[in-house]
């Protein structure tokens, strides 16, 4: 049986623990070898290139030369030096971009690219959400050790629990408001400040060392969820069909998610299951935030499922099928 070698180039740490590439591993019916990308078959790209020393280099000349020109020029040539061994070779390798960032579907120019935008209607682009990395597929026969999001969650989601209504749980806890975040840029501060004059938020995570540790001690999110009513969970950015793990998290963790999200977030998840804070910006929350308070309001979430259809990986798993087809 003849290896299959594949290479990463600024991907996650976690790249082999993620569905797409069990996939691979499970269609391929190869054994798989991780190579240098001049001696891959195929190189899997990540857009994490701002740890390299030249992207570093490219952000300073990019704060003090303000010229498109120049700032396409440098990232063009850091895309040669990783291709530049290609070049010697008898053949080029097949080329896959992975990227769950809010970044442009042409951030690395490859064959097939792997991204959560919406409307790109390119047959070598597959449209594949973040939250999906977090569901446990082992009725796929895909058995991974928990990635960076399941480890910090404590445990993968069981599809059936998003299939089913939230019940009355978070009521019963206090209205008490769990906040996990690296950071307070608006609007996250916004969010914590109005929120925090009408109910007690509790923040964890970088941005809150002085009032909460981070995950050191091994103390998972579902296991803090357990004492709050609400989870605060924004996105990092809004953009068009950008969602990550955050809703599903808190409705796993039975509390009412509190996101800030694309209106896109309707054609993934059921909007009757959260809030979304994106759609109370006209009265500065003043309406929702009362509604929080008023358990008649909040029991119509009770009886709402997270998601409304099962989910499955066909397109997953076809979209593989042709990546294989060109190696």
């Amino acid at each position: 049986m003849k290896d299959l070698k594949i290479a990463f180039v600024w991907t996650p740490w976690d790249i082999q623990q993620t569905v797409i590439f069990s996939l691979i591993k499970k269609l391929s019916k190869k054994n798989i070898t991780i190579s240098a990308p001049h001696k891959a078959d195929l190189v899997i790209y990540g857009c994490y290139n701002w740890d390299s020393k030249l992207f570093h280099l490219y952000k300073i000349l990019k704060s003090r030369i303000k010229n498109i020109k120049i700032n396409e020029f440098i990232r063009r040539y850091e895309m040669k030096l990783v291709n530049s061994s290609f070049f010697d070779r008898e053949y080029k390798p097949v080329t896959l971009y992975y990227s769950q960032e809010p970044l442009s579907v042409d951030y690395i120019k490859t064959d097939f690219s792997i991204t959560y935008h919406l409307g790109i209607l390119k047959e070598n682009h597959l449209r594949y959400l973040d939250w999906k990395e977090t569901c446990d597929w082992s009725s796929e026969g895909i058995i991974r050790q928990l990635n960076s999001t399941a480890t910090l969650f404590g445990k993968y989601f069981l599809i059936d629990d998003l299939l089913k209504p939230q019940g009355d749980e978070f009521l019963k806890k206090g209205k008490k408001i769990c906040f996990f975040t690296s950071h307070l840029n608006e609007p996250r501060r916004t969010f914590y400040q109005e929120l925090s004059k009408n109910f007690i938020v509790e923040g964890y995570g970088r941005a809150f060392r002085k009032i909460k540790n981070t995950f050191s001690s091994g103390v998972t999110k579902f296991e803090v969820m357990k004492n709050y009513s609400f989870d605060l969970c924004p996105e990092n950015t809004i953009y068009p069909g950008f969602i990550n793990a955050r809703v599903a998290e808190a409705f796993i963790g039975k509390c009412l998610p509190i996101t800030w999200a694309d209106q896109n977030i309707n054609y993934e998840f059921n909007p009757k299951a959260f809030v979304n804070l994106n759609d109370h910006f006209q009265d500065n929350f003043f309406s929702i935030i009362n509604n929080l308070k008023d358990d008649n309001f909040l029991r119509q979430f009770t009886k709402e499922p997270l998601l409304l259809k099962r989910p499955n990986l066909e397109k997953e798993i076809k979209f593989v099928e042709k990546i294989l087809s060109c190696l």
